[in-house]
C-alpha cells in the first residue's frame, strides 16, 4: 500500500486515501473504571497518532503526541472539543555533513484516527478542525501544507497551501480551517442515533529544495495545536 510519503516524491503532492482502522488510540490516559469522568470519556474511544511527526496511542505512555478531551459545557454545550497536542511535527531541511549527501524532498507526516462512540441519545451533527501552520523557505525551494480531516470512509474537508520556488517567505502563519460544505465534494454525511465513526486527520509538511544548502522551517504556529470540535444533536423519542 502506497504511503503517504511515496504520495509525495512520486507526484509532488500526496493523495491523502481516507482509510479507517479500528486500532485508534489516548496518551492523556484511560479514566478508570466508576471514575466520575469514566461516561464522559467513553464518548471517545481507542485512538492512535502515527506518522514521521508523531506517535502516540491510547493507554500508552510512550510517543510525542497527545490528545485531550472537553466534553460539552460552557460556550460550547453540545461540543466535544478534541486538541491534538504532537510536539515534534515541525520540518527542519537537513544540512549535509562534510562531503555525505542529503535529502532534497522531505517531509512530516502525522495521522490521526480515534472512535467516536455517542450513546443512543445523540447523534455526530457536525465535524470541524482548526490549528495556525508556520512556514519558512528561500528562493529556489518549494514547499507545501496539507491538511484533511475525514469521516467514515469521506473526506469532508481540505485545506492546501503552495509556496513557489520565486518567493522567499520567513514564518509566514497560515489559518487551517477544515470546515465541511466549502465544496460539493466535502460535505457532512449524515448520521444516525448512536452511530459510531472513525474521524481521521491527516497533516502534512512538504519541502523540494533545489540545493542540499536550502534552508526550510515549518511547524505549528509557537504554542498551536489542532482543535477539532464534534457537535451532537439530541435524538428525540422512539
Amino acid at each position: 500500500m502506497p504511503t503517504l510519503m511515496s504520495h509525495i516524491l512520486h507526484f509532488g503532492a500526496p493523495f491523502l486515501s481516507a482509510w479507517v482502522t479500528s486500532s485508534v488510540a489516548f496518551a492523556a490516559g484511560d479514566a478508570p473504571k466508576g471514575s466520575a469522568n469514566e461516561t464522559e470519556m467513553s464518548f471517545v474511544g481507542d485512538w492512535s497518532a502515527t506518522g514521521s511527526g508523531c506517535r502516540g496511542a491510547k493507554g500508552s505512555s510512550e510517543g510525542n503526541t497527545t490528545l485531550l478531551v472537553r466534553p460539552p459545557g460552557g460556550a460550547l454545550p453540545s461540543t466535544w472539543t478534541l486538541v491534538l497536542q504532537p510536539s515534534d511535527f515541525r520540518l527542519v531541511s537537513p544540512l549535509p555533513r562534510g562531503q555525505e549527501k542529503t535529502t532534497l524532498t522531505f517531509a512530516k507526516e502525522c495521522s490521526l484516527r480515534l472512535a467516536l462512540l455517542p450513546d443512543s441519545r445523540v447523534r455526530i451533527r457536525n465535524v470541524t478542525a482548526s490549528t495556525r501552520l508556520r512556514v519558512g523557505k528561500g528562493t529556489g525551494t518549494k514547499a507545501w501544507t496539507l491538511a484533511e480531516l475525514q469521516l467514515g470512509n469521506l473526506a469532508i474537508a481540505r485545506h492546501r497551501a503552495d509556496y513557489g520556488a520565486n518567493e522567499a517567505v520567513s514564518g509566514r502563519v497560515q489559518e487551517v480551517r477544515l470546515i465541511p460544505g466549502r465544496t460539493s465534494l466535502e460535505t457532512m454525511p449524515a448520521t444516525k442515533c448512536g452511530q459510531a465513526k472513525v474521524l481521521g486527520l491527516d497533516l502534512i509538511l512538504a519541502a523540494e529544495r533545489a540545493t542540499a544548502n536550502d534552508r526550510v522551517d515549518a511547524g505549528f504556529e509557537g504554542e498551536s495545536a489542532v482543535e477539532i470540535l464534534v457537535d451532537v444533536a439530541p435524538c428525540g423519542p422512539a
